[in-house]
């Protein structure tokens, strides 16, 4: 049973007995691309059904995991993004995002949007303006206490490439396997995909035009203070004790994960930017952000699927 329903009018909606101008809003902004923020909405709903975001002085931010804690999304759309902004205190807002997708299903990139959370009733109105004048109410469902932290995992590997190459590479390796490895060496990115009758190798050389960047850390051990660590660049000296005892290697990286869930991360983004980057280390969780204007920020987090011996 759907936990929300939605209400359509093409009138100005008020409630019996009461002006609308007495409603308190706490939050309003608008947009004049209302199929981007539908957009924005959907690379949000690859992970999540219903998400807790928060609007505050500086914009709308989210973090929230799936509900598997495999994966993580981690979003944020600065007041400079919007058209026109307006918000005096944080505010948090529980929304079924699923349904708010059925609801701006049919947008266009020439509508414009208006969202305005009205703190009496504990809904958010939505207005589609061209032609014709759309609205919708949906309530809000009661806030998480939950907080999700920033996951703090160290990259020794980053790959940046388009996101429609991304997404191509990506379909590939679903349609043979359930899981994909990823590989970065010095000069290459290297995907890998083994099913039970066939298999995928794709490879792309630093300088192609899929990748836009390449890097590949050096791996850092110092044995007279135990340091390890990484960095971009050789070093002479421990960045802890300053010991000139360091080993370096340049190792490349490995990992594989699940396509299920990487496919629907890559999907959902590439529809909202057009660069995408990958950052892992070998058997780690792997870091896939989506560039934003406005300083908007898109990424996700995937734990690896970790191969038996």
């Amino acid at each position: 049973m759907e936990r929300e329903q939605l209400e359509m009018q093409e009138s100005t909606i008020t409630q019996p007995g009461r002006k609308e101008s007495e409603a308190k809003h706490m939050f309003k902004a608008t947009m004049n691309d209302a199929r981007l923020f539908r957009n924005l909405l959907g690379a949000i709903s690859s992970l999540i059904e219903e998400a807790d975001f928060t609007a505050g002085p500086e914009g709308i931010k989210l973090r929230s995991m799936d509900p598997s804690h495999i994966a993580m999304v981690d979003f944020e759309w600065p007041r400079t993004a919007f058209d026109s902004y307006e918000s005096t205190a944080n505010t948090k807002l529980r929304l079924s995002v699923s349904n708010l997708l059925k609801l701006l299903k049919r947008t266009r990139s020439e509508e414009s949007i208006e969202v305005v959370f009205d703190d009496t009733n504990k809904k958010l109105n939505i207005t589609l303006k061209d032609k014709i004048v759309r609205k919708f109410i949906t309530p809000t469902l009661e806030p998480s206490t939950e907080e999700v932290p920033t996951p703090k995992v160290p990259f020794s590997a980053r790959v940046k490439l388009t996101a429609a190459s991304l997404r191509d590479i990506i379909d590939d390796a679903q349609a043979i396997s359930d899981n994909v490895k990823l590989e970065v060496e010095p000069d290459k990115f290297i995907v890998r995909a083994t099913g039970e009758l066939s298999s995928a190798l794709i490879e792309m050389d630093k300088g192609s035009d899929a990748i836009l960047d390449l890097e590949l850390s050096y791996t850092i051990k110092c044995p007279a203070c135990n340091y390890s660590g990484t960095s971009a660049a050789p070093v002479k000296k421990c960045p802890q004790c300053s010991s000139d005892k360091v080993t370096e290697k340049r190792e490349p990286a490995k990992a594989t994960y699940n396509l299920n869930y990487l496919g629907e991360i890559i999907r959902a983004g590439s529809g909202a930017s057009e660069v995408a980057s990958l950052e892992f280390s070998t058997n780690m969780p792997i870091k896939i952000e989506f560039e934003m204007p406005q300083q908007g920020r898109l990424l996700y987090y995937l734990a690896p699927r970790i191969e038996s011996e």
